[in-house]
């Protein structure tokens, strides 16, 4: 991808269009295109270790894994529907009309429609992947809850699930910073986006007034858009580990009731027997049923931890960090070397 691009920005250069070369811009585009296809390796790659890690202790779960494997990474998800989708994207834009042709030459936006095309491929098909591995929550999720698999590989299974989460956050976070660029680039043709101006506080307004002005900017819908975009994008990642293991922790949670309720009624049997003449067996059947309760009550609920608050937080943090860099260390690299 980034070949395709400089490619791209040298034919500009040779035919004197500098001045739609839309470096901020595109400098995201292209990470968004390179880092998608990038993620995909690494979720490949992530399954492929998980299935030799489970099946070295648990050789019975070898044809499940290799099953998923074959339903995950089917070509008619993984590859055609995301090349139909892709062509589907770049022939809107064609339909649209020339408002969308901010390079003002047809030549160039054919080929960097061509770029948009390989990159729309990876990211839709990094997405699928994604959107298919919580399959992979669910199915072992179940495992788990019956009690298939057990402390050891849900360690496992939990650490490798928390990182297709991660790997999702960074995705979902640059595919908004793609839309959001790409905006940019067909709408505004490079220059800042007006909206800026209206998020900045004006010196001297009152913040009622301030509110009011820009309730009142024809740009307010983008605004709210934009801040829309990237707030569901920093509740997705979260929202993508948990939902898949919904069904599997009502499952849980049921079975740690049903425990809880035996073992209360256990204990309270256990210490009705003790009394002046307990023996030495009432007390040792006391002390065994209260340690079975506080290890019942111990028990997970979920069959996938998510590594405690800082996890959580993890998810959540990595958009807003993506977006710092996007604006600080890009935008200040643009500004040294290209203008």
């Amino acid at each position: 991808m980034p070949l395709l691009w400089i490619s791209t920005v040298v034919l500009r250069q040779l035919w004197g269009m500098e001045r739609v070369i839309f470096w901020e811009d595109e400098l995201t585009v292209v990470a968004a295109f390179t880092g998608a296809g990038v993620f995909a390796l690494f979720l490949a790659k992530l399954f492929f270790n998980l299935q030799t890690e489970l099946t070295a202790v648990k050789p019975q779960v070898a044809p499940l894994l290799a099953k998923q494997h074959i339903s995950l990474h089917n070509r008619s998800t993984v590859i055609w529907f995301p090349l139909g989708l892709a062509a589907l994207a770049i022939g809107i834009r064609y339909i649209s009309g020339s408002d969308f042709n901010p390079f003002g030459n047809w030549t160039v936006d054919f080929l960097f429609s061509a770029f948009l095309f390989l990159g729309f491929f990876f990211i839709l098909n990094t997405t699928a992947l994604c959107a298919r591995y919580t399959e992979i929550a669910r199915t072992l999720g179940h495992e788990v809850a019956e009690g298939r698999l057990g402390r050891q590989e849900m360690r496992t299974l939990s650490a490798f699930y928390l990182k297709v989460a991660v790997i999702a956050s960074f995705h979902f976070a640059l595919c908004a910073m793609t839309v959001y660029a790409l905006y940019l680039i067909y709408t505004y043709s490079g220059n800042m986006w007006q909206g800026y101006k209206l998020i900045r506080l004006t010196p001297g307004l009152k913040m009622s007034e301030q509110i009011s002005r820009a309730w009142n900017d024809p740009l307010f819908n983008e605004i709210a858009i934009f801040f829309g975009l990237y707030g569901s994008v920093s509740l997705a990642p979260l929202v993508y580990f948990i939902v898949p293991q919904w069904e599997v922790h009502r499952i849980l949670v049921r079975r740690k009731e049903g425990l809880l309720k035996t073992g209360r009624k256990m204990v309270g049997e256990a210490e009705n027997r003790l009394g002046p003449n307990a023996s030495e067996a009432d007390l040792e059947n006391y002390a065994h049923c209260l340690s079975t309760l506080e290890s019942v009550e111990k028990m997970g609920e979920w069959p996938f931890e998510l590594g405690g608050k800082m996890g959580a937080f993890l998810l959540i943090a990595i958009p807003s960090f993506i977006v710092l860099i996007k604006e600080v260390v890009v935008g200040a690299f643009v500004n040294i070397y290209f203008k």
